[in-house]
């Protein structure tokens, strides 16, 4: 079911527009400040903004610019509904980043088409996201995904004072693989790696492959002591696991390195990653087929 956001206070129009929704299908989810707008933005299942313009009033420049800014904000289309001077003043509000107009009183058959053309460009749109952002051989993320993103949540938890940990982890000895079994079978290696990583994963969790045989594991709400738990769980469930083709079979192991906020904090993620690369080379300083996360 997609999830709209509706921003405003007015209760008739949030009324006309719920009834607009579930002719479509959709959920409306209501927000009534700049913050919860922003927040809503972020989560990935946001579909589009209906925004009352009588909401923020003059404030409204300033959240379409914070939107325009912001790596997730901008991804979702907004309808501003209200009254509107002239059509140049629509031309630059479409230049500010919105797509769509509605006007007052509101028409909801007119809406209902609306909504409809922009779910189906997000539809479009997202095909061709997937083909950009996912890793074609372990199917998860790939490190473009993690860079658009990694920087979204960690600034999104350190406005709120959430909680989030990000762990890098490494096959050990892969290159051996590759050299004494073959591509074919380091790449089954690969795949089933990420297999077993994501059945210990969260709904909210990111896994993406961040370069070779490297994975990062994005975690959203999560402190120290619940990365922990789900680091242990992904080196022990790679550790136990026979990975077979043919004749061969084998098993691996993984080093990891671990970071959490607020017990760690950074200006930005960039001095978040260099930390947990650090960390990991610890780990393979330390034997491999471990974890450190101080």
């Amino acid at each position: 079911m997609s999830k709209i956001l509706v921003a405003s206070v007015d209760t008739v129009f949030q009324q006309q527009v719920q009834e607009v929704l579930q002719l479509l299908g959709a959920k409306a989810i209501a927000v009534s400040t700049e913050g919860e707008i922003m927040q809503g933005l972020h989560q990935d299942d946001t579909e589009i903004l209906l925004l009352d313009r009588r909401l923020l009033g003059n404030e409204e420049q300033v959240l379409l610019k914070r939107m325009a800014s912001d790596p997730l904000g901008s991804e979702v289309p907004v309808v501003i509904i209200g009254d509107f001077k002239n059509y140049d003043e629509q031309l630059e509000l479409l230049d500010r980043g919105v797509s769509e107009f509605a006007s007052l009183p509101l028409e909801k058959g007119a809406l209902a088409v609306k909504i409809k053309s922009l779910l189906r460009g997000n539809e479009r749109l997202d095909r061709m996201k997937a083909q950009a952002l996912v890793d074609e051989l372990t199917g998860v993320y790939n490190r473009r995904y993690l860079e658009g993103h990694l920087g979204v949540k960690f600034g999104e938890a350190k406005r709120y004072r959430h909680p989030f940990s990000f762990i890098l982890l490494d096959l050990d000895h892969f290159k051996k693989v590759n050299d004494t079994l073959g591509h074919q079978f380091g790449d089954l290696v690969l795949r089933e790696t990420a297999g077993l990583i994501r059945a210990q994963m969260r709904g909210e969790d990111m896994l993406t492959r961040y370069g070779g045989e490297e994975f990062a594991i994005i975690l959203p709400h999560t402190d120290l002591e619940g990365a922990l738990i789900l680091a242990e769980r992904v080196r022990l469930s790679v550790a136990e696991y026979s990975f077979v083709q043919g004749e061969n079979q084998i098993r691996v192991t993984v080093s990891l390195g671990l970071v959490a906020y607020p017990d760690n904090d950074f200006s930005d993620t960039e001095a978040l990653i260099e930390c947990v690369d650090t960390r990991l080379y610890r780990a393979k300083e330390a034997g491999r087929n471990c974890l450190i996360y101080s």
